[in-house]
């Protein structure tokens, strides 16, 4: 905990806020067993009920998973005893399953941080929708600062770059909305360029949602390359990259077409 508070000083991130009734977080706080992805709702509530009925000492979590929320429904016996936002048309959907809850001693975040230390919060203008930053280190500067009051940077160069050469800037976006969006961009941009640095996120990135923008995007760029990184995706460590990855070779190869049943 300490060190998440410590990286919100030191990184630009956006903040979402979830409130949690006590049953969920004391199941997500009970060592969860993540057992399956599920594109379709209705086949992971079989997949569930089967799992609940089985082992009748279990109590399964079905997450629905969207870009900004996350919803929550609770079986035991395979019947639902809690539900809390859940969304049936969500983009995917995950299996949770504990043997028991855990009893726990719930503390503050203040418990984490030493006396007299302090969080930097760097806030944006209220009067704007937008949150501006220096592309060279990716702190937050104003809509009218001319060099970067953090690293020096020269922001009138930026202004003056080729709009591709941003993009290719923008993937290494410190929020991972942002980055979405640059992602989604590149692919309907076909820029090979940005080939190397989606390769170094297929690498190095942990976030399913990130991964998954990078296939979309692959899957709309016309270039050899995409095609081999979508192959590699298919091999991935997640199932719901794997799946997704799958599924764009198939429609490419087949030019959208389904392959035949055997």
């Amino acid at each position: 905990m300490k060190r998440i508070l410590r990286s919100l000083s030191e990184n630009a991130c956006l903040l979402n806020i979830y409130e949690l009734n006590h049953i969920t977080l004391e199941f997500l706080l009970s060592k969860p067993k993540l057992l399956s992805y599920f594109w379709d709702f209705e086949e992971a509530e079989r997949f569930l009920k089967e799992i609940s009925k089985r082992h009748a000492s279990l109590t399964a979590l079905l997450v629905s998973v969207s870009l900004y929320e996350y919803g929550y429904r609770m079986y035991m016996d395979g019947e639902v005893i809690y539900e809390e936002g859940f969304d049936t048309e969500a983009l995917f959907f995950e299996i949770y399953v504990i043997k028991s809850f855990m009893e726990l001693n719930f503390l503050k975040p203040e418990d984490y941080i030493s006396e007299h230390e302090k969080i930097k919060v760097l806030k944006s203008d209220e009067k704007s929708t937008i949150i501006y930053f220096c592309p060279a280190c990716w702190s937050i500067v104003s809509q009218k600062d001319i060099t970067c009051p953090n690293c020096g940077y020269d922001l009138t160069e930026f202004h003056n770059m080729p709009y591709e050469y941003k993009l290719l800037m923008g993937l290494e976006h410190p929020v991972v909305e942002m980055r979405m969006n640059v992602i989604h961009t590149v692919g309907v941009k076909d820029l090979k360029e940005a080939m190397p640095q989606l390769e170094y996120m297929i690498n190095r990135e942990s976030n399913p949602m990130l991964l998954m923008a990078v296939v979309d995007a692959l899957a709309k760029m016309s270039h050899p390359e995409a095609l081999e990184l979508l192959r590699k995706l298919a091999h991935h460590t997640y199932p719901i990259i794997r799946s997704r990855a799958k599924y764009a070779l198939e429609k490419r190869l087949t030019g959208g077409r389904r392959s035949p049943a055997v």
